[in-house]
């Protein structure tokens, strides 16, 4: 095994080892390439208790993404945001929002490209009200993304996607207390779909799907340096 093939399994190891909302998914960047941007996603799955049941919801994140060396880029993520819902009006949340993930060049072929990807993410929702009807969802998401780039003139796109894990974990601290009511997903086997198009060389404009129990549309655009 070689050091590449090891470093990759650890860290893929190392992110679904940890328990936890959104992923800036993609091909790799160059490297020592710096991308800065912001994505917005969208989420809906069934959850085992029927106290849950089928949730959906939504966040948005700025992000960066660093070309690390040749053959792996690494994703951060992070945004502060106000939620309100009208069911519920007496209820003031403040979201925080944070994550981050690796993806690894594991095939270079003369036709297409294999990548490994692990991404983590967390939300937590903040409730100021009286009520302190805390909330917390965490993700994450292992893939194996087969990749395709096509030239267009001076642009550039890649189409990629593949089988997916993907696990959500919702926790609700009813009343302000300590011990939160958690749920958690069990059809976890999906898969994603993605593309990315750099235009002038600078701007990365990219849309992808994840599917576990529905689809999850997830857009954004960033700057690279």
């Amino acid at each position: 095994m070689t050091q590449r093939t090891t470093f990759v399994l650890l860290t893929l190891i190392l992110l679904t080892a940890v328990s936890a909302q959104a992923q800036v998914m993609g091909p790799i960047l160059d490297r020592h390439v710096l991308e800065i941007g912001y994505t917005y996603k969208w989420y809906e799955r069934d959850f085992e208790s029927t106290f849950l049941g089928r949730e959906d919801w939504s966040a948005g994140a700025f992000y960066f993404k660093f070309g690390a060396c040749r053959w792996a880029t690494l994703a951060f993520e992070g945004g502060i945001s106000t939620v309100h819902d009208d069911d519920f009006p007496d209820i003031d949340y403040r979201r925080y929002t944070i994550g981050g993930g690796i993806t690894a060049k594991a095939y270079r072929g003369s036709w297409f490209d294999v990548s490994l990807s692990g991404h983590y993410s967390e939300i937590f929702d903040h409730d100021r009200s009286e009520n302190q009807l805390h909330k917390n969802t965490r993700n994450i998401i292992a893939a194996v993304q087969i990749e395709k780039a096509f030239d267009i003139g001076d642009q550039w796109l890649m189409a990629w996607g593949g089988p997916a894990f993907v696990y959500d974990q919702s926790r609700q601290y009813p009343w302000g207390t300590s011990n939160p009511v958690r749920n958690e997903t069990s059809n976890n086997l999906g898969f994603v779909i993605g593309v990315n198009s750099t235009l002038f060389k600078r701007l990365d404009i990219f849309a992808h799907v994840v599917y576990a129990d529905a689809f999850q549309p997830r857009i954004g655009a960033g700057v690279q340096f």
